[in-house]
C-alpha cells in the first residue's frame, strides 16, 4: 500500500482498505456523516473471520453506531454492545440491572465470538473487570427432564447474587412458589418459570413480568451470575481482608464494612469490586484472537476520563464512611491503555502522525436542506440540492408513519420515491429516489460510490434533531416532577418503562 496513492485516489466506501497482519495501524480520513458505519459494514463483510472492536468517545455515540450498523448490515452478523455503567466514578448508587445484564451478555458471548463487531465507549474499555472464570464458574444450565434440587438451586442463586423477592419483575430476581421457580436471568430478555414434578424439571417457559402470564416454552436455559463479581461467602471474606488492608485506619464499625460483612451490598458497591477478588482483568482479556481495533476516540479522551476519575477520588477522600479506592485499582491508567492498544492491528479515525498509511474517502456532509416554512416555497433548498445531483438518493424516516409523511412531501415537489425495504435493496436497485425506514441521524454525500443519504431529521433542521435527542431526558424530568401523581400502571426505573 502506498500512502501517496491513497491520498490521490479515494477509496470506495463499499470496498475500504483494511489493515493486515503487517500493517499495525491505518488511518481512515474523509468520513463525513454516515460514511463511517457504511465503510465499517463493508469491512466487516470483507473480513468475516475477524472481530472488529470499535471504541467510541462516549455512550451516545456507541448507541447511535449500533443503530446505524443495524441498518447497514441488515443480516445476522453479530453486533455486541458492551455498555458503560452510566454512573460516575465512586457514585453511591449502582447501575441499572438492565445494564448489568447487557454487559454480562456481551462478556459471556465474547470469547466465543470470532467475527462481527463489538462496540464499547473508551471509558468502559478502561474498566477493570472480574476474571472470566467468575462468570464461567457461576454459570448453570437447566434442561427439561433433568433433576433439580430446589433448595440447592435457591442457595446457588443467592450465592451468585440473585435476590429473593415475592414477585419477579427485573433482572437478578427470583422467587419460589411451591414446585415453581420464577427467575429473571441476566442476559435474558424475559423472565422464566420452571415447573417441577417432584424433583424433575417438567417445563421451562418465558413469561410476561407485568401480567405474569406464560409466553413460550423452551427446552433449556443458561443462567449467569447476577453481578459482575462474586458475592458468595468466600468473596465476602476476601472483601473483609482486603478492606482492612486498604483502609487500616478505619474502625471495624465502618458502615460499608459492616454492611458487606452482614451480606448486604449497598448501592455503589461496584466501585469496591476489586476487594472481592484475588485479581482483576480487563475487556482485552475477554477478546478472542484475530481482532481489529477501530478507534473513534483519540488517546486524549482516555487521559481526560482518567483525570476526571482522579478528581472525583480526591473529592471523596474525606468520606470515612465510603473511602474511595485508588483509580488504578478500578481503571487502566492511560499509559496502560496505550500499551494494550498498540499491540493490536487497528483502524484510527482521528488525525495522528503515527499511522503509517492514510486512507482517504471522498465523502462530505450534506448542505443545509432544511424546510423553511416561513418562505414562499419551503422546499426550495431541498429542490435545488436534488436538482444538482446525479447519484441515487435514499431518504430515511424513523417510523412507518413518518415515512408516509415524508413520502407526501417528496410527492408534493414532483418526485416519485421508490419504497425500499433495506440498505441491500437500495444498493442493488439504485433507484433515482428511494424511501425507507432507518434510525439514522446523519446524512451522507459520497462520490465513491456515488450515492446520497438524507435522514428525515435533516429536513427539520438542527433544532428539531436536538429536540428529539433531548426528548428522553425531558420525559425523565417530567416523570420526576410528577412522581407524586403516579398511580397503578407501568413501573418506572429512572425514566425507563418496563
Amino acid at each position: 500500500m502506498k500512502q501517496a496513492l491513497h491520498r490521490q485516489n479515494p477509496v470506495s466506501l463499499l470496498h475500504p482498505i483494511i489493515p493486515n497482519d503487517t500493517a499495525q495501524a491505518i488511518q481512515w480520513q474523509g468520513l463525513a456523516g454516515s460514511a463511517f458505519p457504511l465503510a465499517l459494514t463493508s469491512a466487516i463483510r470483507e473480513r468475516q473471520k475477524h472481530l472488529f472492536v470499535v471504541v467510541t468517545p462516549d455512550s451516545h455515540s456507541a448507541q447511535q453506531l449500533e443503530q446505524d450498523l443495524g441498518f447497514f448490515l441488515g443480516d445476522p452478523t453479530p453486533v455486541l454492545h458492551y455498555p458503560d455503567w452510566e454512573t460516575l466514578a465512586y457514585d453511591v448508587f449502582s447501575p441499572l440491572p438492565e445494564i448489568i445484564s447487557a454487559r454480562l451478555k456481551a462478556l459471556v458471548r465474547l470469547p466465543k465470538t470470532q467475527s462481527g463487531i463489538l462496540i464499547t465507549p473508551i471509558a468502559t474499555l478502561m474498566q477493570r473487570l472480574a476474571p472470566r472464570t467468575h462468570i464461567l464458574a457461576q454459570s448453570l444450565a437447566l434442561r427439561v427432564g433433568e433433576r433439580m434440587d430446589l433448595d440447592a438451586t435457591r442457595n446457588q442463586l443467592e450465592q451468585s447474587g440473585y435476590q429473593y423477592v415475592s414477585q419477579v419483575n427485573q433482572h437478578g430476581e427470583f422467587t419460589v412458589r411451591g414446585a415453581i421457580l420464577d427467575l429473571f436471568p441476566m442476559a435474558c430478555e424475559l423472565p422464566i418459570r420452571i415447573e417441577l414434578f417432584d424433583d424433575e424439571i417438567e417445563s421451562i417457559r418465558t413469561f410476561d413480568p407485568e401480567s405474569q402470564r406464560s409466553i413460550a416454552k423452551t427446552d433449556t436455559i443458561e443462567l449467569y451470575p447476577a453481578r459482575e463479581f462474586p458475592t458468595d461467602a468466600e468473596a465476602i471474606k476476601r472483601f473483609r481482608r482486603a478492606f482492612r488492608a486498604a483502609f487500616p485506619d478505619l474502625p471495624a464499625s465502618n458502615p460499608l464494612y459492616q454492611d458487606v460483612s452482614s451480606g448486604f451490598l449497598p448501592g455503589g458497591i461496584e466501585y469496591y469490586f476489586p476487594l472481592f477478588l484475588d485479581k482483576t482483568e480487563t475487556l482485552f482479556d475477554y477478546l478472542p484472537d484475530h481482532i481489529i481495533l477501530v478507534l473513534l476516540a483519540p488517546p486524549q479522551a482516555g487521559m481526560e476520563f482518567y483525570a476526571e476519575v482522579e478528581q472525583r477520588q480526591q473529592l471523596r477522600c474525606g468520606d470515612i464512611d465510603r473511602p474511595p479506592l485508588p483509580p488504578e485499582q478500578l481503571f487502566l491508567r492511560p499509559e496502560e491503555l496505550h500499551q494494550r492498544i498498540e499491540s493490536f492491528t487497528r483502524i484510527e479515525l482521528f488525525p495522528t502522525s503515527q499511522a503509517p498509511v492514510k486512507i482517504h474517502f471522498a465523502t462530505r456532509p450534506l448542505p443545509d436542506i432544511s424546510l423553511q416554512p416561513q418562505k414562499k416555497r419551503p422546499t426550495e433548498a431541498l429542490e435545488n440540492f436534488l436538482g444538482n445531483l446525479s447519484s441515487p438518493v435514499l431518504f430515511t424516516a424513523e417510523s412507518p408513519g413518518r415515512r408516509e409523511a415524508l413520502g407526501e412531501v417528496l410527492t408534493g415537489i414532483g418526485l416519485a420515491p421508490t419504497p425500499i425495504a433495506d440498505w441491500r435493496e437500495f444498493i442493488d436497485k439504485q433507484p433515482v429516489i428511494g424511501l425507507t425506514i432507518a434510525p439514522l441521524e446523519h446524512g451522507l454525500l459520497s462520490d465513491t460510490p456515488p450515492l446520497t443519504l438524507v435522514p428525515e431529521g435533516l429536513l427539520h433542521g438542527e433544532k428539531a434533531r436536538q429536540r428529539r435527542r433531548l426528548g428522553a431526558a425531558r420525559e425523565i424530568e417530567n416523570l420526576i416532577a410528577d412522581l407524586s401523581e403516579l398511580t397503578s400502571g407501568p413501573r418506572w426505573y429512572i425514566g425507563i418503562t418496563v
